[in-house]
Parts: C-alpha cells; sequence; structure tokens
C-alpha cells in the first residue's frame, strides 16, 4: 500500500463541522474516536489527533498489521519513518505521537490491542507563549460582565481566570459529582474534580474570586433551566456546553478590548503565572493547581513573567 499516496493534501477532504482537513477514509474506531473527541476537543485538535490516529492506522496497514496486533515496535518504528522519510519537523511528530497515545489509550479501554511501546522523543524547547498581564485579565473580565450575557458561556469565561482548568476540562464538570468542599483549619475552599488531559481524575483548587462567580451562576441561571442535565454547564440537548462555543464568545470580547493574544490557555498561563509570582505559591503547587504530572511542564511552558512583573523585580 502506499502510504505517501493515502496522504495527498490536494485530496484531502474536510471535517464537516470544523472545516479543517482529516485523513481519508476513517475507519470505524476512528470514526468514533473522532466523535469522543468532539465532546472535549478543539477543533484544531480534533482534526490532528484524528490525521494522526488513521496515519498511524495506514502505516500499519502498509506493513501488513491491524491496530490491534501491530508489533510492539510499530509506533517507534513510525516515528523514525517519519523523520527519516518524510522529513517531518520535531514539533509535527511530538503532535502526531501525542494524538497516536491518546488514540491507544482510548481504544485500549475498547478493544484488546497490542501495548505498543513509547518513542523517547526529545523534548522541544520554544519560546514561551503570550501571556497577559493582569491590567489586561481585568479588561476582559470586564467585559464578558457587560457584554456577555449568554449562559453558561458568560460563566465559564469568569471561571477561567481564577482556576487551572483547561476549557474543554472545565466545559465537562457535572453539576454533584465535580464540585468539592474542603475544609483547611478555618478557611473552606470550594475545589473541581476534572478529567484532566492525560485521562486521569485530579481535584484542582476554585480561587475565592471565582466562588463568588461560581455561587451566583448556582443560585441564579443555573437553577432556574436544564434542571434535569448532569452537566455543570448544560448546551444543547444532553451535551454539555462546547468548548468552541465558548471560545466564540470570547473572540468577541478580545476583539472588543484589543487584545488579539487573548485565548483560553494564554488566560491559564496568567493563573498560574500570577499564583507564582504575585501570590507567592511555589512551582510545584502550581503545578498541582493546573493538574501537572511533572513540575517541568509548568516551569517550561506557563509560569511566564510578564513585563511588569520584571521590572518590579529589578534592582536599579
Amino acid at each position: 500500500m502506499d502510504v505517501e499516496g493515502r496522504f495527498d493534501i490536494s485530496q484531502t477532504p474536510r471535517d464537516e463541522q470544523t472545516g479543517l482537513k482529516v485523513a481519508p477514509s476513517d475507519s470505524e474506531w476512528v470514526a468514533k474516536y473522532r466523535t469522543h473527541l468532539r465532546a472535549t476537543k478543539s477543533g484544531k485538535t480534533v482534526s490532528n489527533y484524528t490525521w494522526a490516529a488513521r496515519g498511524f492506522e495506514t502505516y500499519l496497514e502498509s506493513q501488513g498489521h491491524t491496530i490491534a496486533e501491530g508489533p510492539p515496535t510499530a509506533l517507534v518504528d513510525y516515528v523514525v519513518w517519519l523523520i527519516d522519510e518524510k522529513s517531518s519537523s520535531p514539533r509535527s511528530v511530538a503532535t502526531m505521537v501525542a494524538g497516536i497515545k491518546n488514540y491507544l489509550h482510548w481504544l485500549s479501554g475498547r478493544l484488546s490491542i497490542t501495548d505498543y511501546r513509547k518513542p523517547n522523543l526529545p523534548r522541544i524547547y520554544s519560546k514561551k507563549e503570550y501571556t497577559p498581564e493582569k491590567a489586561e485579565i481585568d479588561r476582559y473580565e470586564k467585559a464578558v460582565r457587560i457584554t456577555i450575557t449568554k449562559e453558561p458561556a458568560r460563566t465559564v469565561l469568569l471561571l477561567l481566570p481564577h482556576c487551572g482548568l483547561r476549557i474543554g476540562e472545565i466545559c465537562k464538570l457535572t453539576l454533584k459529582e465535580s464540585i468539592n468542599k474542603r475544609k483547611i483549619g478555618d478557611r473552606i475552599w470550594t475545589t473541581f474534580t476534572a478529567v484532566t488531559k492525560g485521562g486521569d481524575e485530579k481535584e484542582l483548587p476554585l480561587m475565592p474570586p471565582g466562588e463568588l462567580v461560581l455561587n451566583g451562576y448556582l443560585f441564579g441561571w443555573r437553577s432556574q433551566v436544564e434542571k434535569n442535565s448532569k452537566w455543570l454547564f448544560p448546551g444543547n440537548g444532553i451535551a454539555s456546553v462546547r468548548p468552541d462555543t465558548v471560545r466564540k464568545y470570547l473572540n468577541e470580547v478580545r476583539k472588543l478590548i484589543g487584545s488579539p493574544g487573548l485565548s483560553p490557555h494564554a488566560i491559564r498561563r496568567f493563573f498560574a503565572t500570577y499564583q507564582h509570582f504575585v501570590k507567592g505559591n511555589d512551582v510545584s503547587t502550581v503545578s498541582k493547581m493546573l493538574g501537572h504530572k511533572t513540575t517541568k511542564t509548568t516551569e517550561l511552558y506557563y509560569i511566564n513573567p510578564t513585563t511588569m512583573q520584571v521590572l518590579k523585580n529589578i534592582k536599579t
């Protein structure tokens, strides 16, 4: 089978919902995986991850194997093929492997498959992405309160700066199982139990300003509508609100306040940076607040001092 021919970009179809390119001829399992991803991931991630899953399946087929019975070294061999034969960049390979690993993890709960050996990829060091200043977040919150009236997107947007959850994680919180109260000394904390990006269930804290927002939502709009829905932030029908729906309203706010770099992930980086440099929490604590498995990810990609924080620390 001509693997390269199966991935002729000029003939690549597009996802009906996202409009993004997808790998041709999804298998039955990849099609189900795509449906699974749509519930929690952005359109771009859905496209990238299903492309990666289909690419790995196509590679296995070209070698005379199936996803269920491929050799344990197949994923390592595939990575070598991508680098040596396709001249894929390290970042592209890392994205492909992330999608394949996610697919294999999801598939292993539904099908008996080979325990594929995971490749050891070099860590990709890159310039930290944009992190907004506190003043920009203040303008963002003010704009959301004034201009966004549509619930539950409004509350999700207001909670993002006050918790370490990804937008996909916060959208999938349930009304009864996800909200916890923890008493530490004289203080009662609100926490969220969420399934993180890696598939693990972790309990992450909500900062006090976020508690006020959450309580207003629970005793206001949420108490009056969608009473039969299990989701904290219900969407259409029986589903939770979609991350892309929340992003649509965020884009409106971003244009209004003139902040082109503002995104759900930029707000998450603000949360990490603010908790470390302003609130004084150490890296280990911030890492746990974000649900990271190691502090390296937190240090490399999230804790990024803003210009104002650098200036304040300069000794003259």
